[in-house]
């Protein structure tokens, strides 16, 4: 799967039932693309989560995860 979004990356959040960072989260096994970006934004965030990266992010400006 590859995510391609102009100025946009993915956030998510947990909810207010999680008992732990490991309810929720990203598994990238393919390519996440974003293009647009500003210094300070992710391609890739998660506020109580996990990230787990098999695949590619690349931003052009910003942070990738």
């Amino acid at each position: 799967m590859s995510i391609f979004s102009a100025g946009k990356g993915l956030g998510m959040a947990s909810s207010t039932t999680a008992a732990s960072n490991a309810d929720s989260g990203y598994d990238n096994q393919g390519t996440v693309e974003i293009t647009g970006g500003a210094a300070n934004k992710a391609a890739m965030n998660v506020s109580y989560g996990t990230i787990t990266n098999n695949g590619t992010v690349t931003v052009d400006d910003g942070v990738g995860i």
